[in-house]
């Protein structure tokens, strides 16, 4: 088969093939064509408007993450356990996927700038799910010798597979895309690395899911402990579900210009932040601290479609934000080394950290490498 790609041309369509151990790495939703797992630009996007979803079991958790299934057990096995725990997931993209990113967007007042979104869906990974490069893990949050079980419940993989994907429409699209963002995007509750951004990007995904789960339903999956310790805003969330009632024609956007730089949510933002109301809270039987990161230092690393290494998570009040480092920062070293894959580095920054309880990175600002010392 054949289709136009984005500027025109023909492309052969396609599935993605097995790693060099024979292993199918990718069950693709929809058989479209894509380029080392980055999300296409919009003008080739599917029905009403909305991104193809990619969904990939990778065998080789180094192609996404840089670091090797554990050691003795079989990938494929792997492979197998997350196929069948996201059944949930992959059943509710087929029936509901594109309503829901319809309503994400109408509700946003966006309009998607992706044609297609690769989502690796691992069976353990280092945190409970990154944007950049989209991935979710299934079964367990594994850093180190501690272990979290993730719940076996298909809305609450649903709940956070929609949560990252919103994101795709609240973050700002790469200049390469050459896609406009909305001018009411630019404002101080949806800055870059700010808890208040996953604040909104939560009211967006549960006015969406809403619709086609209800109220009760919702509040179940947004009832699991692992969820709550993850997103530490959601009283503000709650608050702002009072205050912005989304919708076709008061979208967020609407509701952002309205509020201004000096409006009272972002009063009520602030004041919760001066009170410390949004550190997120410790889970129950959670591997070590339980943040964003997942880490004591305050950030996590991934690695994007490119090859950059960039800060996936920051915590808001940790030592890596107070060092003045920002989400979505590109790390050019560590402890004066360079590094390609994250697991690599984010073992660096532990050994560092664990060590003098100080880390060197530098990072690309502007074109020039500026360095930051975490302590």
């Amino acid at each position: 088969m054949a289709k136009l790609d984005n500027v025109g041309r023909r492309v052969h369509v396609r599935q993605t093939t097995g790693t060099s151990r024979g292993v199918a790495v990718a069950a693709v939703v929809a058989s479209v064509a894509t380029l080392a797992g980055a999300p296409a630009a919009a003008r080739a996007q599917g029905d009403a408007g909305v991104p193809v979803v990619l969904f990939r079991f990778e065998s080789e958790y180094a192609a996404v993450t840089g670091a090797g299934a554990e050691q003795g057990r079989d990938p494929r096995d792997d492979v197998r356990w997350a196929q069948d725990r996201a059944r949930p997931l992959t059943e509710f993209h087929d029936d509901q996927g594109t309503g829901l990113l319809r309503r994400m967007s109408d509700y946003a007042g966006v309009a998607w700038p992706y044609a297609e979104i690769p989502v690796y869906l691992l069976r353990r990974f280092p945190t409970l799910s990154i944007q950049y490069p989209f991935t979710v893990a299934v079964g367990e949050i594994q850093r180190g010798q501690g272990r979290q079980e993730l719940p076996d419940e298909g809305d609450f993989l649903i709940l956070v597979w929609a949560h990252q994907i919103a994101h795709y429409l609240l973050d700002p699209p790469p200049p390469e895309l050459g896609a406009s963002r909305p001018r009411e995007l630019d404002h101080p509750l949806v800055e870059e690395g700010n808890w208040r951004r996953e604040a909104l990007v939560n009211l967006v995904t549960y006015r969406a899911l809403e619709d086609l789960w209800g109220e009760e339903r919702l509040r179940r999956a947004r009832s699991e402990p692992v969820w709550i310790s993850y997103n530490p805003e959601e009283a503000f969330v709650d608050t702002l579900r009072t205050r912005w009632s989304l919708s076709r024609t008061t979208p967020l956007t609407t509701w952002l210009a309205r509020e201004g730089t000096s409006g009272p949510v972002l009063e009520l933002a602030e004041k919760l932040e001066r009170q410390g109301g949004a550190a997120p809270p410790a889970a129950a039987g959670a591997p070590g601290r339980v943040t964003p990161s997942g880490t004591d230092v305050g950030l996590d690393l991934g690695v994007t479609a490119d090859g950059r290494l960039v800060i996936a998570f920051l915590d808001r009040g940790s030592p890596a934000e107070a060092a003045g480092l920002r989400g979505g920062d590109v790390v050019l070293t560590i402890e004066g080394r360079r590094f390609t894959s994250a697991a690599q580095a984010m073992a660096e920054v532990e050994r560092a950290w664990e060590g003098d309880r100080e880390v060197n990175v530098s990072v690309e600002r502007q074109g020039r490498e500026v360095f930051f010392q975490i302590h």
